[in-house]
């Protein structure tokens, strides 16, 4: 079958591995600051080949977890895309762009100038000694970044956009991020709606609107835009989604996890919204499988009663993680099929495995592989033609000397300046509960109740 694609990615050690619990959005976020420097090379090879395991051979990777100084992240972009060339799987890659609000949904100096001499302290400790602007941004994430690596490893690599979400840009971001995308005809992929506390600061920041109406004021709205999670999204903006042709990457997963929603996944496709799958930080399992990933997709979708309208079909569901999620990509229309014209992406199953003891013959094999294939059944997987995992190995790094190196490397960071950076982060956590318990944070339910929440009706 042809190699899937997730869609949505952002690190290789899940949170959970790395000491950091579920919960709602704004306090997780917080909370990630706490673990220790990861080295990026190590952790995306090891993320990459738990992918391959899974069936997975491109992927799009959302880079948000950037610590240190701006003269440190170019490096860490040529570690992580070093990482995915060494593997050899196919990557799409951004560096998200993001220019305020980095703790909460309002100024980062009015948020810090609310704490307490000692909580400032404590805060300041997480952040860099300074932020890039707006212009070095776009330079080193895209223009010299592109410049270097887009089409690299054999065309496997490729660069887009990532303005952060609404609220992490500024208009002066966002417009010219948009611009640059016009201009080289290159995508973006931007968080957008995940969490009903995104849609008041929309609805503030527009007087009234959504977060949706907002871009698409801002001529921000096109096949070129991918939007993640797109949660707390109503009728209208549906109709202006699929208007524009902007695609919407749907990653249940994630969204149960962080007690962000349901997506109204089926009425959006109902409306011919195109939609695309990911995996984003980890699945429901905590782990690298897409299968699983599908299999959430549809079973969400569902709805109750008999209308056969209203049903999402396994065809539908692994569509998300072929073309849908290709589509988001720079490699549309050249990845997420087995046919002439298209790269040899594609996987060697054990059909038996997935089969099990019997398979009645008028059982369709779309639906087996949906409700039944696991990462188990995966017995080879190429990409551009090429042998890239077997017999539960990767073929072109050694995963296991790969794995021995991180243990090793995290357990050289244990010690006090850890242990300092994780009550940094619980101090940081306990501010952040404190400022959405205000007003008008706490009336988000009032202020989205028009739009799709836990019924995905």
């Amino acid at each position: 079958m042809p190699g899937l694609v997730n869609a949505h990615h952002h690190v290789g050690l899940t949170p959970t591995q790395l000491g950091v619990p579920d919960d709602s959005l704004e306090l997780w976020i917080a909370r990630r600051h706490g673990p220790p420097e990861v080295d990026p090379y190590l952790d995306t090879a090891c993320g990459a080949v738990d992918l391959l395991a899974g069936g997975v051979t491109t992927v799009q990777h959302l880079n948000g977890r950037l610590r240190g100084d701006p003269e440190q992240y170019e490096a860490a972009d040529t570690a992580v895309l070093r990482a995915y060339a060494d593997v050899g799987m196919r990557v799409s890659y951004s560096r998200g762009l993001t220019d305020q609000n980095r703790f909460v949904y309002s100024d980062d100096e009015q948020f810090i100038a609310s704490l307490s001499p000692d909580e400032q302290a404590t805060v300041r400790m997480v952040m860099p000694a300074r932020y890039e602007s707006s212009e070095e941004q776009l330079a080193s994430s895209y223009t010299r970044l592109r410049e270097k690596w887009h089409g690299a490893a054999d065309g496997r690599i490729a660069i887009q956009l990532a303005p952060a979400n609404l609220h992490w840009c500024s208009d002066e971001l966002l417009l010219a991020a948009a611009e640059i995308s016009e201009r080289d005809n290159v995508g973006m992929h931007m968080h957008l709606s995940e969490t009903p506390y995104q849609e008041v600061y929309a609805a503030q920041l527009s007087g009234g609107r959504t977060a949706v109406g907002y871009l698409r004021e801002r001529g921000l709205l096109s096949s070129r835009l991918t939007l993640g999670h797109a949660v707390w999204i109503d009728d209208a903006d549906i109709d202006l989604l699929a208007a524009s042709g902007t695609i919407v990457c749907h990653n249940p997963g994630s969204n149960l996890r962080l007690r962000s929603g349901l997506a109204p996944t089926a009425r959006l496709r109902a409306n011919g919204v195109r939609l695309a799958l990911g995996i984003d930080e980890a699945g429901l399992a905590d782990d690298r499988d897409m299968f699983s990933e599908i299999r959430l997709a549809w079973a969400l979708a569902q709805a109750p009663g008999q209308d056969t309208t209203a049903r999402t079909t396994a065809t539908q569901a692994l569509d998300m993680a072929l073309d849908g999620s290709a589509a988001s990509t720079p490699f549309a229309g050249r990845i997420g099929r087995l046919q002439p014209g298209y790269a040899a992406d594609f996987l060697v199953l054990d059909w038996e495995s997935i089969t099990g003891t019997y398979l009645d013959p008028a059982a369709e094999r779309i639906d087996a592989v949906v409700r039944r294939a696991r990462p188990a059944a995966v017995r080879q997987v190429y990409v551009a033609g090429e042998l890239v995992f077997a017999a539960g190995r990767a073929t072109k790094v050694d995963d296991s000397a790969m794995r021995s190196e991180l243990r090793g490397f995290l357990a050289g960071r244990v010690g006090p300046g850890q242990r300092d950076r994780q009550s940094a982060a619980a101090a940081l956590e306990a501010a952040v509960a404190r400022f959405y318990t205000s007003s008008p944070w706490r009336e988000w339910r009032e202020i989205t109740k028009e739009r799709a929440s836990w019924n995905n009706l």
